[in-house]
């Protein structure tokens, strides 16, 4: 089962920081918000199983907070810690909806188990929210997907092609940007294509096999996660300046058996974690990636072929205009398929007349 999500609301860091540390002993997953208003940000943005708050805050009390989980997300439990015993306080906190009210000193045996009880009130709520998030998330990938098809199937610059990839799965993962690297093995580096809503624009910027994300995926074939990259042994020095990006994950662009490209998703918000989930809704994006490229390198190829074959013919026409008499070239049928300008004018011919005619034909008896 998936880790029940906490949001832990206090202005004191240090007993919010104490609090924390004991759920996360307890295997819950903890999100802190060291404002009232910060945390109404948070549940705007992100699903929470349970929210417990402090009461008594500087800009945003915890009844404004319980009032406004109540209406952004009603099926998520609250609880609310304070030292203030008034009966008033407790009667407005059961009012606005409050699953529970733990006054201070407690023990955390006590707290724990006001938690449990709060979240076993919502488990059905919670299994219920859980599947149907699932559903709609299968849903928007499959759109997405499949409108990254079709735009496979059309002709594209690569770039642009690339990028529409990258945003896709970004916006997918909700997540706040994304790059791509593709690979040269030759030189055992990979390079910067695609590098979607970054502080910085890295296109172009260049990672040896091993270094950085895209490096050390480009060099293994396997995908990674990485929860904090300024923690991350491997990073590349390229970034470690600016840090844009807190979260990572990369996941290799892989045709017939080759690794060709990165691909990656990026976040900067604190306590941000990608999943396996994402990992696999990335990895069926890098494979229509790995289509993608292949299919656009096959088309500027064949155009480039194409234009490389009309300027030898225009080359060659010029050549053959050039000469001081009549020129031909017939097939092995003996039919004229080509002639000079001079052949034309000697013999008063037009390209219909002459074109696929043997001498005896253009010449009869």
């Amino acid at each position: 089962m998936d880790k029940y999500r906490i949001l832990l609301v206090d202005d004191d860091k240090s007993r919010s920081a104490r609090i924390g540390g004991v759920l996360e002993e307890e295997n819950y997953s903890v999100t802190r918000a060291d404002t009232g208003k910060r945390a109404i940000r948070m549940l705007n943005k992100d699903a929470y199983d349970l929210v417990i708050t402090d009461l008594v805050m500087k800009d945003v009390d915890g009844f404004e907070v319980v009032k406004s989980t109540r209406e952004i997300q009603p099926d998520t439990a609250t609880l609310i810690l304070t030292g203030h015993k008034e009966t008033d306080s407790v009667i407005e906190a059961f009012r606005l909806g409050v699953d529970d009210f733990l006054l201070e000193p407690y023990e955390t045996e006590d707290l724990l188990s006001r938690i449990e009880r709060c979240l076993e009130k919502w488990e059905p709520n919670r299994k219920n929210k859980r599947s149907t998030e699932e559903l709609q998330q299968r849903v928007n990938v499959l759109n997405a997907l499949q409108l990254t098809l079709l735009d496979i199937t059309k002709p594209h610059e690569l770039s642009t092609l690339l990028h529409t990839i990258v945003e896709r799965a970004a916006q997918l993962l909700d997540a706040k940007s994304g790059g791509m690297y593709l690979c040269h093995p030759e030189k055992e580096e990979v390079v910067c294509v695609v590098s979607y809503n970054t502080p910085t624009d890295y296109r172009g910027t260049v990672l040896k096999y091993g270094e950085g994300a895209a490096g050390t995926v480009a060099q293994s074939g396997k995908p990674l996660i990485i929860d904090d990259y300024s923690l991350w042994r491997g990073r590349a020095s390229a970034f470690e300046q600016d840090q844009p990006f807190t979260a990572v994950i990369s996941v290799p662009i892989v045709w017939q058996g080759q690794v060709t490209g990165v691909i990656h998703v990026l976040d900067d918000v604190a306590n941000r974690r990608f999943s396996d989930e994402h990992l696999e809704i990335l990895t069926m994006f890098a494979n229509h990636a790995a289509i993608a490229v292949e299919n656009t390198q096959l088309h500027e190829k064949a155009q480039s072929e194409i234009s490389e074959r009309i300027k030898s013919e225009a080359r060659f026409v010029a050549f053959m205009n050039h000469l001081p008499g009549v020129a031909f070239i017939k097939d092995p049928n003996g039919r004229h398929i080509f002639v000079n300008e001079c052949f034309e004018e000697t013999l008063n011919l037009t390209h219909e007349q002459w074109y696929g005619k043997t001498n005896e034909e253009l010449f009869p008896p």
